[in-house]
């Protein structure tokens, strides 16, 4: 289902723009929303997007949200329950070097990230209890490729790698029915830099107006 809406998201945007040709004198387009369409080939998670151009250079900023919340039965025992939450904020400056219809551009994000997940395990005998979080924060230098199809509508394409700083804590607490003791095990925390390439970082098809 999600791909369907990604695919429907890119035609319309391809659609809407067509009729606007280059041999049209319009005004410079500074403002440009897009929709990370990565995830549609398992890339990423996807995001909203928004870029201020100048004549050469762009600010831009990006959002993404995702969570997932869970429950099952198992043969008669509570249902075991999960849920999981992430977010990430990403702002950046970019330098454009356009030709004809093409732009290559280049630049970095300052990228901070949240996410969260706990769950309830049940037995015959107790349930556990996790809960769990983790923050992060980094630079992703960039460099990306895009072509306009139209004045209003451009495909963007990147390739990034991601230097962070994380730290991850998390709690779990074990009730054990038949002494009614509720014992909490040892804070778990974790702290690290990271550091990946992502071949494809970002799809991105856009709007410009």
């Amino acid at each position: 289902m999600k791909n369907v809406f990604y695919v429907g998201v890119v035609v319309l945007f391809l659609l809407s723009g067509l009729n606007t040709g280059f041999a049209q004198e319009e005004p410079f387009r500074k403002h440009e929303i897009g929709l990370d369409v990565s995830g549609l080939f398992g890339a990423g998670t996807g995001k909203l997007f928004y870029r201020n151009h100048t004549e050469n250079n762009a600010f831009r900023v990006s959002l993404s949200l995702g969570g997932r919340f869970m429950t099952n039965t198992d043969e008669g025992l509570s249902g075991n329950a999960s849920q999981s939450f992430s977010s990430s904020l990403a702002l950046g400056y970019q330098w454009n070097r356009p030709f004809d219809k093409w732009a290559f551009y280049y630049g970095s994000d300052a990228v901070l990230g949240y996410q969260s997940n706990s769950y309830v395990t049940p037995s015959e005998s107790r349930e556990v209890n996790y809960r769990g979080y983790g923050l992060s924060g980094g630079l992703q230098p960039f460099v990306g490729l895009s072509y306009s199809f139209s004045e209003a509508v451009s495909l963007s394409v990147e390739t990034a790698l991601n230097i962070s700083w994380i730290y991850n804590e998390s709690k779990t607490r074990v009730h054990e029915f038949s002494s009614g003791i509720n014992r909490p095990l040892p804070t778990f925390t974790e702290r690290g830099l990271s550091f990946f390439y992502r071949p494809v970082s970002l799809l991105m098809i856009s709007y410009h107006f």
